[in-house]
């Protein structure tokens, strides 16, 4: 037989309930568990788009070529200009 301890410290020898009373989940509502279902579900959607954005960033880099031809570098210079883009703009490789 088990023993349990009352509050004030005397062990207590007797047959015990198998029943388990869960008081806090009970107190959950509906709305909460929908929160709860939408927050883990926005998290696992950014985790998802972080990792397949990163990668993507990976492989720009990995396959970009330097630019060499003049008239897609003066395209390039006119259209920074009409834009009004002063910065250098950085290869994926830089």
């Amino acid at each position: 037989m088990p023993i349990i301890q009352v509050g004030n410290g005397t062990p207590v020898i007797g047959p015990v309930e198998n029943t388990v009373t869960f008081p806090a989940l009970l107190s959950i509502s509906w709305w909460q568990v929908a929160v709860a279902v939408w927050l883990a579900g926005m998290i696992v959607f950014l985790a998802y788009h972080v990792v397949k954005h990163s990668r993507f960033i990976k492989m720009a880099g990995r396959w970009s070529e330097n630019i060499t031809n003049e008239k897609t570098l003066a395209l390039l210079e006119s259209q920074k200009t009409e834009m009004g883009i002063s910065k250098q703009i950085k290869s994926p490789k830089a």
